[in-house]
């Protein structure tokens, strides 16, 4: 039923940005909100997906690890991966 999938998104990504922190990330780091916000998607999606394994890396992994470790993602994580990718630009 899709609103209750509907429903679950909206739960799950409350969840997300207060485990991340997300005000604080809007007020640190302002200009990244764009990818914070395709971040927080991504573990959104992640977390919701149905199937068994998840691939990662060209290795297949339990989804219920992977959704574990996905919903223990904290503000730090994610002013990492937003440092890293800043380093990765392409020129």
């Amino acid at each position: 039923d899709s609103d209750n999938r509907s429903e679950d998104y909206q739960a799950y990504e409350n969840l997300v940005k207060e485990t991340i922190d997300y005000e604080s990330l809007e007020v640190t780091h302002h200009d990244d909100m764009r990818q914070v916000d395709e971040i927080v998607n991504l573990i959104v999606e992640t977390v919701m997906c149905k199937n068994d394994k998840i691939l990662i890396a060209s290795n297949w992994y339990p989804a219920s690890l992977v959704k574990k470790k996905f919903l223990m993602l904290t503000y730090s994580h994610i002013e990492y991966v937003l440092h890293c990718m800043s380093g990765n630009t392409t020129k």
